[in-house]
C-alpha cells in the first residue's frame, strides 16, 4: 500500500503509520471491531479456565468435598458470591464458579468440576457471558441442552435448577435476547419435574423494565450485596421446596389388560391415576413399564421391569371385592407365580424390579394381598402364610400375609 508502513510497538502489537490514507485506515478500524464479537463468540478457548479448574482440584484435596452437595456452577456471579456456603447454612453448599465463563466452558470442564462431586442438585448460572459474546440465544440454548444431556447419563439421581440469566445494566442491550433466553429455561422447568427454574430476573428489573442499578456494584455488571441479599431471598425457598418434596403416591394394579387403562384413572377411581402391568406385560420375563406416573398423573423416569412372570391366565379374578381402599376392579386381580400345576407347592416367586430409584430418597412400599373362596391352605402347614411379599434394596424386609383373611 502505497504511503503507508507497517511497523511493531516493543510490546509486539502491530501498529500502522499513516501518509494520507485515514479514510481507508478508518474502514480497516471499522471491520476489525466488527469482527471482534463474531471472534469472541466461535473461538473461546476453555484452557484459558485451567488454573481456576486445576485450583479447585487442589482444594478438594486438601479438604474432601462433602457427600451430596448442593452445587453452585457458573460465571462470576457464582464466583464472587461473598459467602455463599453461609448464606444457605442448612444445605453442603459447593461454590464451583469461575468468572467469566460460558456455558461452552461448563461443558468442556464438567468431568472436573460437576462429575466426580456427584451432587445431589446443581443450581447453574449462564448465559451473560454467552450474550455479550455475540452468541445467539439458540446457540446458548443447544449448551444448556448438552448439560442436561450429560447430567442425566452421567448423574441420573441429581436435580438441576436453572438460574436465570440477570438482566445488568452495563449489557441493557441484550435484554430482549436475555428475556427469550429465560423463557426457554422456564419451559425447560415446566416440562421436567426434575429441573427448576429460578427466575431471579423479574425481581432484578424496575417499574419500567430495566435493570435495577441499586443491586450492582460500579462496573454496573457485578451485583453488590443488595443484589446477593435479593438472590438469597429467592433462591433460599427454592432449595426449602427441593429439600422437602410433596409425597409422591404410585399406584399398580397387576391383571388383566380390561381392569385398569394404563396412565389413566380407574373406572371407579376417578381420583386416581394406576399404573397397570397387564398380562402382556407381567406375564413376560421381559416386561417393562416405562414412564411411571403418579396418582396425579406426572410422569417420571421411574419404570417396572418383570424378572419373573405371573400367570397369564384371563380368569385371575378372585381377589376381594371388598376393599375399603382400594377399587374392586383393581383388588380383584389375583396375581398368581407362574406354576405347570396350579396346586404345586415348589413354584417360582412373581418378581420385579423398579428402575430409576435413587439413594437420596426414602420410599415406602404398601403391598397388599387378597383371595376370595380360598378354602384350603397352599401355603404350606399354615394357612396364615400363604403370601410373602419380599422388598429388596439398600434395605430389605419380608412381610407374610393372611390372604383369605385380608
Amino acid at each position: 500500500m502505497q504511503g503507508m508502513n507497517r511497523s511493531t510497538d516493543l510490546a509486539g502489537t502491530p501498529s500502522i503509520t499513516t501518509s494520507g490514507v485515514r479514510p481507508f485506515l478508518m474502514a480497516l478500524t471499522s471491520l476489525i471491531f466488527a469482527l471482534i464479537p463474531m471472534v469472541d463468540a466461535q473461538a473461546q478457548d476453555p484452557t484459558r479456565f485451567e488454573n481456576d479448574i486445576r485450583a479447585f482440584e487442589q482444594t478438594d484435596l486438601a479438604s474432601p468435598p462433602p457427600a451430596d452437595p448442593v452445587l453452585f456452577v457458573g460465571s462470576s456471579s457464582i464466583r464472587v458470591w461473598p459467602d455463599l456456603p453461609g448464606d444457605f447454612p442448612d444445605y453442603p453448599v459447593m461454590n464451583r464458579g469461575f468468572g467469566g465463563s460460558h456455558m461452552s466452558d461448563l461443558l468442556y470442564y464438567f468431568d472436573r468440576i460437576v462429575g466426580p462431586y456427584d451432587p445431589a442438585l446443581i443450581l447453574v448460572y449462564e448465559g451473560d457471558n454467552d450474550l455479550a459474546g455475540g452468541k445467539s440465544v439458540d446457540t446458548v440454548y443447544d449448551d444448556y441442552l448438552e448439560f442436561l444431556t450429560l447430567v442425566e447419563e452421567q448423574l441420573p439421581g441429581a436435580d438441576v435448577a436453572l438460574i436465570a440469566t440477570k438482566p445488568s445494566p452495563s449489557r441493557s442491550q441484550y435484554l430482549e435476547v436475555t428475556r427469550q433466553l429465560n423463557e426457554r429455561f422456564e419451559q425447560l422447568a415446566a416440562d421436567d419435574p426434575d429441573i427448576w427454574y429460578i427466575d431471579i430476573m423479574t425481581p432484578m428489573l424496575d417499574e419500567s423494565g430495566q435493570p435495577r442499578p441499586e443491586l450492582f456494584v460500579g462496573d454496573m455488571l457485578h451485583m453488590n450485596a443488595a443484589g446477593y441479599e435479593l438472590w438469597q431471598a429467592i433462591i433460599g425457598p427454592v432449595l426449602d421446596a427441593w429439600a422437602s418434596p410433596e409425597t409422591r403416591s404410585f399406584l399398580f394394579d397387576f391383571g388383566s389388560a380390561d381392569t385398569i387403562t394404563q396412565n389413566s384413572p380407574a373406572p371407579d377411581d376417578p381420583a386416581h391415576f394406576w399404573n397397570n402391568v397387564t398380562l402382556e406385560i407381567g406375564g413376560s420375563e421381559t416386561g417393562q413399564l416405562l414412564g411411571l406416573v403418579d396418582t396425579r398423573n406426572t410422569a417420571t423416569q421411574i419404570a417396572l421391569q418383570m424378572l419373573s412372570p405371573f400367570n397369564s391366565d384371563g380368569a385371575d379374578r378372585f381377589a376381594t371385592l371388598t376393599s375399603t381402599g382400594f377399587p374392586a376392579n383393581a383388588t380383584r386381580d389375583w396375581l398368581r407365580n407362574r406354576t405347570e400345576d396350579r396346586s404345586g407347592y415348589a413354584d417360582t416367586s412373581v418378581s420385579f424390579k423398579l428402575m430409576g430409584l435413587t439413594h437420596r430418597r426414602t420410599y415406602n412400599f404398601v403391598l397388599y394381598a387378597s383371595c376370595r373362596g380360598m378354602t384350603d391352605s397352599r401355603g404350606g402347614e399354615a394357612a396364615s402364610v400363604e403370601a410373602n411379599c419380599t422388598v429388596a434394596g439398600e434395605n430389605s424386609a419380608t412381610v407374610a400375609y393372611d390372604p383369605a383373611n385380608n
